[in-house]
């Protein structure tokens, strides 16, 4: 299950045996936009952020350098990081 995409990293705390697929909340950061840093955490069934729209059909599916739109503002994903 080692297998992320490039660019997807796992918690040091997380099992080898949780991918994407199966991962309870992924850690998601933007780039900084002047010198504000923004992070999320979406949880499995649960919309914790609906102020962040993206191009793609989950969150799941979001790779470090994807645009999205948050508040308005186009931003670039920074950190995609998968949680047990």
């Amino acid at each position: 299950m080692d297998d992320l995409p490039n660019g997807v990293t796992k918690n040091r705390y997380c099992s080898p045996l949780v991918g994407l697929e199966n991962c309870y909340a992924l850690y998601i950061e933007l780039e900084r936009l002047e010198d504000l840093r923004c992070q999320f955490m979406y949880w499995r069934g649960i919309n914790s952020s609906p102020k962040l729209k993206a191009a793609r059909a989950r969150m799941r599916d979001l790779r470090p350098g994807d645009v999205v739109v948050y508040e308005g503002w186009r931003r670039v994903v920074k950190i995609v990081q998968i949680f047990r």
